[in-house]
């Protein structure tokens, strides 16, 4: 079968004339290209966020969540100035303890602190902790006592 090419023309948010070339082309699996795109792309920030953590420790900007803790909308009320340098302290402590932890893991607890709101480096730390830990508890399966 012959492959078909489409041609869709719209006028854009700014008035000026776009086409967008589209086929039914579709790869071995029954993708088209497009899909294969979309599929390819995940993988590809994945392996640029992977690449991008096992350099260092990532740079995070905690004075928005700061700020949040000190005006109280996220909890308890916590000074600024008291926030700001428990940050700097625990990028400190990820900074001497960053070799310990998994490749794995840094990729995994780097995309949990920075999704959603702002990012914080106490987050990061208790994150890589409690993923190191659990690797440390005993792999048995534990039986209900009856």
């Amino acid at each position: 079968m012959p492959e078909r090419v489409f041609i869709k023309v719209g006028a854009g948010y700014d008035g000026r004339r776009h086409e967008r070339v589209t086929s039914d082309k579709r790869a071995p699996g029954g993708a088209t290209d497009e899909e294969v795109a979309m599929m390819i792309l995940p993988a590809l920030v994945g392996a640029q966020l992977t690449l991008l953590v096992a350099n260092g420790v990532p740079t995070f900007n905690v004075e928005p969540a700061c700020r949040a803790a000190a005006s109280g909308s996220i909890g308890i009320k916590q000074d600024l100035a008291v926030c700001l340098e428990d940050e700097k302290g625990a990028r400190e402590q990820l900074v001497k303890e960053w070799h310990q932890f998994a490749a794995s893991d840094k990729t995994l607890c780097t995309r949990i602190s920075t999704t959603g709101g702002s990012p914080t480096y106490t987050e990061l730390l208790v994150c890589l902790e409690m993923a190191r830990d659990a690797k440390k508890l005993p792999n048995e399966d534990f039986k209900v006592r009856q």
